[in-house]
């Protein structure tokens, strides 16, 4: 989650410039910040589908060693919902550390 985060601060803060032109020609703050918010989420998204994805196999290939191992339900199906989440937050932190006026 801190990976996504910090990751998706960096994407926004790297496209400062372009904020910066967006808002020069009038665009409003929603049309701005959505983007950035919508990327962060399938980003993180992403993230957490693979990292259950990973957990699944690591399940699967340590059965046979560790028979009592299981992984909940609920804790495979957080996992994109926590990634979108820092996603989200990452890209809020990164858009709310950029000046507001250019």
């Amino acid at each position: 989650g801190v990976v996504v985060l910090l990751v998706v601060r960096l994407l926004v803060l790297a496209h400062a410039d372009e904020i910066a032109i967006m808002r020069l020609i009038g665009a409003h703050e929603g049309d701005i910040r959505r983007p950035y918010l919508l990327c962060g989420s399938v980003l993180g998204a992403t993230g957490g589908v693979l990292g259950a994805g990973i957990l699944i196999g690591l399940e699967v290939a340590l059965q046979g060693m560790l028979p009592a191992l299981e992984v909940s339900s609920w804790a495979l199906g957080g996992l994109p919902f926590g990634g979108a989440l820092a996603g989200v937050a990452g890209a809020a932190l990164g858009l709310a550390s950029l000046p507001s006026e250019p």
